[in-house]
Formats: C-alpha cells, structure tokens, sequence
C-alpha cells in the first residue's frame, strides 16, 4: 500500500508492508517530488511580491498517478515513477 504525505511544497510517498512482519520493517520511503523547489514572484503595482507554494490538496487517481492542486491554484498529475529516490533528508 502507498503513502503519500505533503507538507509545504514536498510530497514524500511510503510504502507500507504488513504490519507486524517478521522483519520489522512496516515501512519505507520510496520517493520525494517538490512541487516548487523555490518561491513564486508575482508583480503587483511594480512591487515585487514573493509568495510561498504549499500544497493545498492530493490525492491519488490510480496506484502512480496523484493529483496535486498547489496554493496558487495549479493542479497537476505527477507520475510516482519518476520522483527522486528514498527518504528526503534537509
């Protein structure tokens, strides 16, 4: 089963084994995307203004393919597959 956990603009997939296995590993982290590395500048009046990207909602169409509608309103489907690889670590 997947996992898959936003916060900000990072979204981190788990997968999830029988809980309870023999090996003691329930879990792992799989993949990381961000769904905006850096902030979004938008003029206003010629000041510039910055504005942090946050995902607002996800939610999964099928088993690697989630939907993600960002803070400013994009919506996007990301392919699992291709996030980067493990556990995000700062």
């Amino acid at each position: 089963m997947l996992l898959a956990i936003a916060w900000g603009p990072l979204i981190q997939i788990i997968v999830v084994r029988d809980v309870g296995s023999k090996t003691g590993e329930d879990f792992y982290f799989d993949g990381y995307y961000f769904i905006a590395p850096s902030t979004t500048i938008q003029t206003f009046d010629d000041q510039p203004e910055v504005e942090d990207v946050y995902i607002e909602h996800i939610k999964f169409l099928d088993e690697s393919l989630i939907m993600v509608v960002t803070s400013n309103k994009n919506v996007r489907v990301l392919y699992t597959q291709k996030f980067l690889q493990g556990r995000y670590e700062a």
